[in-house]
């Protein structure tokens, strides 16, 4: 956990203060992680009282999967505010942007 928030701190720090901009890759990552996906596909286990295995969580594909999922919301969260963010000049890091 402490190394992502030195991560996100980081970034923050360098867009307000410096005013420079992360790159694309940290853009990604910093929304990725800001998000909480992996957290919120945990808890459909709860919700369904459906307990996977640890074998199954670790296999390579389920990771895949998890990881596109994070892409897609990451991504769909990096193109739908664009319009409003330019209208109120608040866009400070974003991959469509770049």
């Amino acid at each position: 956990m402490g190394n992502i928030c030195g991560f996100l701190s980081r970034i923050l720090t360098s867009v307000k203060v410096k005013k420079t901009y992360p790159s694309v890759t940290e853009c990604i990552a910093l929304h990725e992680n800001s998000i909480c996906l992996y957290l919120f596909l945990q808890l459909t286990e709860v919700e369904t009282g459906i307990i996977l295995p640890p074998e199954i969580h670790e296999h390579p594909v389920i990771r895949r999967l998890q990881t596109l999922a994070c892409h897609l919301v990451t991504f769909f969260n990096e193109v739908q505010p664009v319009i409003k963010d330019e209208a109120t000049d608040s866009i400070y890091y974003n991959i469509v942007k770049k």
